[in-house]
């Protein structure tokens, strides 16, 4: 909340430490308010829609599912996901 709140980014980028994806992934700002995955772990999404679903759910523990609780959780709060 302290970098949204100091330089009010207009999306957030988060990746995974194990996937990197270098090739076919825009790293730059969107022209629609789109919220993606380009791989496991990896989510690209406006900062209004990190905040409006209350952001990753922390009381993940070890590998696994937080990227897909998260991208649920997107689509229930009507956020557009491609």
């Amino acid at each position: 909340m302290y970098a949204i709140r100091a330089f009010k980014p207009k999306y957030l980028v988060f990746q995974d430490v194990d996937v990197i994806p270098v090739r076919g992934v825009d790293y730059g700002p969107e022209p629609t308010t789109l919220t993606w995955f380009p791989s496991a772990g990896s989510s690209k999404v406006l900062t209004g829609d990190f905040i409006a679903v209350n952001g990753y759910f922390m009381a993940f523990v070890g590998w696994g599912s937080e990227d897909s609780e998260f991208g649920l959780r997107l689509i229930s709060f009507g956020c557009p996901v491609a």
